[in-house]
Formats: C-alpha cells, structure tokens, sequence
C-alpha cells in the first residue's frame, strides 16, 4: 500500500492509500513518519486508524472534563455513551488521571465546599458526591476535612432565611418542621440538636 495524497483537513489530516481515506492528527505523521509516495504495511495502517480513534476521543474526554469538571468515573461513563470502547475509554481516563487533567479528590473537596455553602448536611452530601461517582474511599477522606464551624454557621443561615415561612405555625409544630427540613437537607439529629429555635 501506498500513501498516495495527504490533505489538511481542518485540524486534522486526510491521508489517502490506494482506496482509503483516514483522517489522522499531526502527531501521528510526525510520529510513523509519513509522506505521500511511502509504502506502509498493515502494521502501519493499524496504527494510523488506532492512533486517529484515540486521540479524537482523548480531545472529546479532554474537553468535557475541563467544562463539566467531572470524575474519572462520570469522564468514563461519558466515554461509553459516546459509543468509545471501554479499554479505550479506561485508557484516557487513566491518562487524563496521569496528566492531573482529572482529580475526583480536588474535585469532591471543591464540590464538598460549595454543598456546604448551599447548607447542606453530611448525609445530603454524602450522596451528592456519590451521584457525581466519586470513590467510597475519597468520600471518606473528604467528609474528614468538614470545617463544623463553617457547617454550623450555613445550617444557621439556612434557619434563619426560611423559619418565616413557619411563622403561621405553633412554637411545636413550627421546630417540629424545620427540624424536619433540616434533615431533608442532610443535617443529623445530632446537628439539629445543637440549634436553637426561637
């Protein structure tokens, strides 16, 4: 087989050999070395098609981690709806891990910071982290790093901005509601024990 042309398309190149047409990046020409009137084996022409179905998902990961800010697990899940094959899609994702492009423990740790500031309650966040597939295990280093003062103070703020809507209710029920607010947001019996109501 002979590469006969290569066209610039775009971003990406166009090589054509004999009667096939592959789009392959810069890159994958620097790096087999070719060049128009270059003989390749099937070797070869199981890489430029490997090399081109890599990298294209590699950028569609890429870029969708740095907008959504995603674990490796959503980044994997994303990989699979779009059709990628798992090993590769396991294989980016371990890549994009390697290059600090993805970090669930940076992520849960900002996104523990932000739940909380939203007065949510270490249950509630718990399962917000879940939802987001970050690990058991960072899970668990994170919630450790729970400033309760801060916690507190949003559980708090959280209070005072919503115990008017209750204000039609008895003194009872009233502290009965929003305690039962409260846990719907996450908060433990333990957390609401130490409020008060007025």
């Amino acid at each position: 087989m002979i590469i006969k042309e290569i066209i610039k398309n775009k971003s990406d190149y166009l090589i054509i050999i004999d009667d096939k047409e592959i789009l392959v990046d810069e890159n994958t020409i620097v790096k087999l070395n070719l060049y128009v009137n270059k003989e390749i084996d099937s070797n070869i022409l199981d890489k430029l098609y490997n090399s081109y179905y890599y990298e294209k998902n590699y950028k569609l990961a890429l870029n969708y981690s740095l907008k959504y800010n995603k674990s490796k697990k959503g980044v994997y899940f994303y990989l699979i709806d779009k059709m990628v094959e798992p090993s590769i899609a396991y294989k980016i994702c371990e890549e994009l891990e390697e290059k600090k492009v993805i970090n669930d423990y940076i992520l849960a740790k900002n996104y523990l910071l932000t739940l909380i500031n939203k007065c949510y309650g270490r249950y509630m966040i718990i399962n917000k982290l879940k939802s987001i597939f970050i690990p058991d295990e960072v899970i668990d280093d994170v919630i450790n790093l729970i400033n309760y003062e801060d916690y507190y103070i949003a559980m708090n703020k959280y209070v005072d901005k919503n115990k008017f809507k209750y204000d039609k209710y008895q003194f009872s029920l009233r502290k009965y509601k929003i305690y039962d607010d409260l846990k719907k947001r996450g908060y433990s019996s333990d957390d609401i024990s130490n409020l008060s109501i007025e």
